[in-house]
């Protein structure tokens, strides 16, 4: 009796690779929208430019305006870094594609481009991390005293919304 064929599950892999493919463009257009200023060029009255930065928002949104400016300055200064990941990430779209229609399939090399975002993802974090633990770092007592207080605040409440 013959075996009925056993299906490679291309169709989730198909999913994931659009999954990830998607993530990457929010990526990019969230660091895009902080580089021009956010979604509309300007700050709403009040409100911090803190939109669209996923776990990071709630920590944006509870530092003084001076020093969100200053991470903005920095992220402005490394633009060319958002820059490259746009690009690399259009590249890793075409390398999934390609890892999609090779046959035999190789879970192996689409795995492999998996990987890669994953890294950059991972690097992009711990930028923010890093510029995070700076300004942090420059707070006197008082001042993270404050921090914490607003922090506090806005995770019992959730972050602002537009």
């Amino acid at each position: 009796m013959a075996e009925a064929p056993q299906k490679n599950g291309k169709g989730l892999v198909i999913a994931l690779a659009l999954s990830m493919s998607l993530n990457l463009l929010i990526a990019g257009a969230v660091a895009g929208a902080m580089l021009a200023g956010g979604p509309r060029g300007a700050r709403d009255a009040g409100q911090p430019r803190a939109e669209g930065l996923g776990a990071f928002n709630v920590f944006a949104q509870a530092m003084t305006e001076g020093d969100r400016r200053a991470i903005g300055k920095e992220l402005r200064q490394n633009r060319g870094v958002f820059r490259q990941a746009r690009r690399d990430a259009r590249a890793e779209v075409s390398k999934v594609v390609e890892a999609l229609r090779r046959e035999p399939f190789d879970a192996a090399a689409l795995n492999a481009v998996f990987a890669a975002q994953q890294t950059r993802a991972a690097d992009r974090v711990a930028l923010g991390q890093r510029m995070l633990l700076e300004r942090v770092t420059a707070m006197n007592e008082a001042q993270r005293r404050d921090y914490a207080d607003r922090l506090e605040a806005i995770s019992k409440r959730g972050p602002a919304r537009r």
